[in-house]
């Protein structure tokens, strides 16, 4: 009994030191972050100020060239109309004698003009928007990546989203409320609707969308494996299943416990700081993005952009397989709790 206390009382002082180790890594990683987002904001003011005296030079250096031009231009316009004068006043004389016996004394010098035709004036040292618009995003991206200061806005989409049990793989259990699916560890002798899936281990929503944004949450706590993300309504649900927006699937899985893809087109692996325990699902439709997020880290784990929506689309859920009970654990459907 002595060394069972004395083995629990060791644990309490590692928690207790733990969370004092927590605290000086919060206090340092605050200082940190406080640190370099103002030299982030300072650079960027700095380099704001810099490029407009850039834009600005440019600017001078362009009108400065251009009333060059304009003046030679001017010159040599002059320069033909005089010369132009003198010509008309030589072809006005229709007596032939007089003009063979004036023509040794004439003096219209040859012009001397440029050809102009390749000249221009340089507009493209203008064309920044490209460059400070992928700036922006990178920015934005890894910034989101870090603490997404938008989803209390995406929240605001929140949307009740519950489980159809009738595209359900057979081995899957939705609960009688709609919220919750867990995998079974066999399969179950269920009619093969059109609408269930009979090879992969999904379900999907009752709910669909074709316009607007919404938003949900899904609890995926304590499990090793998991598919979540949005389908079209046409999928096919039967047989094998590649999942990528081609065919009409935009998720992210779980692997292992560890390994994160964003299943696109090439897959893509997906990089977190810690595991998330609950992932928010953001579509805007319009928009064309698939955003994921860690709700309770507040980042951004992954989004499709630019993505063509053409119809309908459901919220698409899988547990995954029971794996002899290492990942037993359901999805669960969970309020929007607004983050403060």
């Amino acid at each position: 009994m002595d060394e069972k206390i004395q083995t629990r009382q060791q644990k309490i002082y590692e928690i207790q030191y733990s969370v004092e180790a927590s605290k000086n890594n919060a206090v340092k990683a605050l200082s940190y972050s406080t640190q370099v987002m103002t030299a982030v904001v300072d650079y960027v003011k700095r380099s704001q100020v810099e490029l407009v005296k850039v834009i600005q030079t440019r600017r001078e250096k362009t009108e400065t060239e251009a009333e060059r031009f304009i003046k030679e231009l001017e010159g040599e316009i002059l320069q033909i109309k005089q010369n132009n004068v003198q010509l008309n006043q030589v072809s006005l004389d229709s007596d032939a004698f007089s003009f063979l016996e004036r023509s040794p004394c004439l003096t219209i010098p040859p012009l001397q003009v440029k050809d102009w035709s390749d000249v221009t004036l340089n507009i493209d040292q203008f064309a920044m928007q490209d460059a400070l618009t992928k700036f922006e995003t990178t920015v934005m991206r890894e910034v989101r990546m870090l603490c997404d200061p938008h989803l209390k806005e995406m929240q605001q989409h929140a949307v009740d989203v519950t489980l159809d049990p009738d595209t359900a793989y057979p081995s899957l259990f939705v609960s009688e409320d709609g919220k919750q699916v867990t995998p079974g560890d066999r399969k179950r002798n269920l009619p093969n609707k059109p609408q269930r899936f009979d090879h992969v281990l999904n379900v999907l929503a009752k709910e669909g969308f074709s316009t607007g944004k919404f938003y949900y949450e899904v609890q995926v706590k304590d499990k090793t494996q998991w598919d979540l993300g949005v389908a079209s309504k046409s999928i096919n649900r039967k047989g094998d299943i590649r999942l990528s927006p081609k065919n009409g699937y935009w998720t992210i899985w779980l692997r292992k416990g560890n390994e994160f893809t964003a299943n696109d087109s090439p897959a893509i692996d997906l990089h977190v700081t810690e595991i998330p325990q609950k992932v928010g699902v953001f579509v805007d439709y319009e928009g064309g993005q698939v955003s994921f997020y860690d709700v309770d880290a507040r980042s951004c784990i992954f989004s499709f952009t630019g993505c063509n929506f053409t119809e309908e689309l459901f919220p698409l859920f899988s547990p995954s397989a029971y794996d002899g009970g290492k990942n037993s654990a359901p999805l669960v459907i969970t309020p929007v709790k607004c983050t403060s």
